[in-house]
């Protein structure tokens, strides 16, 4: 009989759609929850709940609550988020919520990563949960052209990041 997933994402965002949305579209039996852990916690008959980047007292609650229910909690992070630098705008939130990420990865059964670079930064707060890598559910020929000969000989280079591009571009 195959473990009843539910997939709950911490915002509508490309971390999201490819770590939480595809990998629940192709789980048997799963759910996707949007941004919260709290509108499921009641309703869910999920045996294990794929809980995104959650830094809040709030996060940390419902992940108490959602294994008071018997549910095993995978808590997923595909950001460094202890390395956020001081010009990115999020700074100072992130900054404030590292305490409660810390203690909402400690309190999962298992912590996954998208890199191995990532594990080593996680295993470096000795949080005491198991951490294995899961790499993102890209498909890679989504990104190649039918085509990849141009003949105007002008280059397009997609770069999604933070509303600070200049800053990145600098990486």
């Amino acid at each position: 009989m195959p473990v009843r997933p539910v997939f709950i994402a911490a915002a509508i965002d490309g971390c999201a759609f490819w770590r939480m949305y595809l990998p629940a579209t192709v789980c048997e039996g799963a759910d996707y929850v949007e941004p919260t852990i709290h509108p499921m916690i009641s309703r869910s008959s999920a045996q294990v709940a794929i809980v995104q980047r959650q830094s809040t007292e709030a996060g940390f609650i419902g992940i108490q609550h959602l294994q008071a229910q018997g549910v095993r909690v995978i808590h997923d992070i595909d950001d460094d988020l202890w390395s956020i630098p001081r010009w990115n705008p999020g700074y100072t939130d992130v900054r404030r919520e590292i305490p409660w990420l810390e203690k909402c990865l400690a309190a999962a059964d298992m912590i996954t990563v998208s890199t191995p670079v990532l594990k080593q930064v996680v295993e470096k707060h000795r949080l005491g949960s198991p951490i294995r890598i899961v790499e993102n559910a890209i498909d890679l020929g989504l990104f190649r052209p039918e085509n990849p000969a141009r003949e105007s000989g002008i280059v397009t280079i997609g770069w999604p990041s933070s509303p600070t591009p200049h800053m990145d571009g600098q990486i």
